[in-house]
């Protein structure tokens, strides 16, 4: 029996059951065979469709989105740990919340973490009598980190990603 299939909008055959099963189709794909009235499902034509399932090269099953999802999620989740410390750290600093910030709107003056997380001051601590001394002061975590750090530490992790991909399939 020679089969035709349809391939995004494309009618490909006749192919033998043979070489059906080098094609990559699914139970839903809509297959028509001579003398046949209609295109079916492959799952509607048990002549078809049992002789996969006999020799234990059935048709894989379309994954649910849920699945597809999870296993997104599985291979990306230090990408997704990464993006939401930085967005985290993007969001502290400008909320100013103490301890993350201490020295107010953040600035591009210095590129984060390669700033002053301590301003040192050596300053009178009492009067009577004098005593001087060295008071430290932390201006927080992720003092003046702004949306260029973001950019570049997200953006540069997303193109190596890029490029280690595109390796990986000339390979």
């Amino acid at each position: 029996m020679l089969i035709y299939y349809l391939k995004n909008e494309t009618i490909e055959g006749p192919y033998s059951v043979e070489e059906l099963k080098k094609k990559r189709l699914t139970s839903d794909t809509m297959i028509w065979y001579k003398n046949s009235p209609e295109w079916k499902r492959l799952d509607q034509v048990p002549e078809v469709y049992g002789q996969f399932a006999q020799n234990g090269n059935g048709f894989p099953e379309p994954e649910t989105i849920t699945a597809q999802l999870a296993s997104f999620a599985q291979r990306f989740r230090w990408l997704f740990i990464w993006i939401g410390f930085n967005m985290l750290a993007l969001i502290l600093s400008y909320a100013q919340i103490k301890p993350f910030n201490y020295i107010g709107e953040p600035s591009t003056e210095k590129f984060w973490p390669f700033i002053k997380f301590t301003d040192a001051t050596y300053t009178k601590i009492s009067s009577n009598p004098d005593v001087w001394g060295t008071l430290v002061k932390f201006n927080g975590l992720f003092a003046n980190y702004d949306w260029s750090e973001f950019s570049v530490y997200v953006g540069g992790t997303l193109f190596i990603l890029l490029l280690y991909y595109m390796h990986k399939r000339s390979v």
